[in-house]
């Protein structure tokens, strides 16, 4: 679509700039015209040649003899001229809160449907001269200003026309641009997100396995520490059983070193006591 709309703006280009040549003729012999006229004292000529000096139609651009020209028929009474007159002055050194006085004038002059007045409150819009610049407004003034039959504001007309809709266009294309730029912010955020989503799922895995690799060295901690505790038992059993043992080996050790003794001095009695008695005179070894 948009080639095509291109495709349109060439085709008016080119065959703008045959009618650009064509109404350059015209614009000459109509400053030619109206210069004769303006030279015989004719009012509206005079001010139509100044505006042609003014914006360079028909001929060269010359703001002295623009104010001339204007000054001729102002002093005349013609209304036109004069808001002219003070528009120059006013693209001279710019706009001042002064000059808010002469608006009112100019847009109370306008109202009485005066073509040229209508024509340079159109031009005030388009340029936002005392006013925020607004071509749709401008464009309004212009429309105003041919239907009184002021052909310069139709000459001006065509060429807002062409602006406001290059300006649609280029408001197109940078809503166009907004939007892909949007959409692409949009994919990218989405996408963002997306890894965030599994980065944090990632993260939350990662947590879930490290806390079962606690879990389960947790409990093997505990089943060592258990079999630690149960050898630590058994270690303990078995030494009281080999005291036992030793208590015992001991006592029996004790014991047999007991009856070793008793029976020595048994045999020792026996021995001594073998001679004595009733029955002594029957040993041939007590004889």
């Amino acid at each position: 679509m948009l080639e095509n709309i291109f495709k349109i703006c060439i085709t008016a280009l080119l065959g703008f700039s045959v009618i650009t040549t064509a109404r350059a003729d015209i614009n000459t012999k109509i400053f030619e015209f109206q210069q004769k006229m303006a030279e015989k004292g004719n009012l509206n000529a005079q001010y139509k040649l100044g505006l042609m000096y003014e914006i360079g139609r028909g001929v060269a651009r010359d703001a002295a003899k623009a104010t001339l020209w204007y000054e001729k028929s102002s002093a005349k009474g013609y209304i036109a001229s004069k808001h002219r007159l003070v528009y120059l002055g006013i693209k001279k050194r710019g706009f001042a809160d002064k000059d808010r006085k002469w608006l009112t004038s100019l847009k109370k002059d306008a109202g009485k449907a005066d073509g040229a007045v209508l024509y340079l409150l159109a031009e005030l819009h388009e340029t936002g001269t005392g006013f925020k610049k607004d071509l749709v407004q401008a464009r309004k003034y212009y429309m105003q200003a041919k239907a009184t039959g002021n052909l310069d504001a139709e000459a001006r007309l065509f060429a807002l026309e062409s602006r406001i809709n290059k300006n649609k266009l280029e408001q197109k294309k940078q809503q166009a641009d907004e939007l892909r730029e949007k959409e692409a912010a949009s994919q990218a955020n989405k996408q963002n997100e997306e890894e965030n989503r599994k980065r944090l799922e990632k993260s939350r895995l990662q947590e879930k396995e490290k806390k079962a690799r606690e879990r389960k060295a947790q409990a093997e901690r505990k089943r060592l520490d258990d079999e630690r505790k149960k050898l630590a038992l058994e270690k303990q059993k078995l030494e009281r059983q080999r005291r036992a043992l030793e208590e015992q080996k001991a006592e029996a050790e004790k014991a047999a070193a007991t009856n070793k003794e008793t029976d020595k001095e048994t045999d020792e009695r026996f021995e001594s006591d073998l001679c004595s008695g009733p029955a002594a005179r029957f040993r041939t070894q007590c004889n």
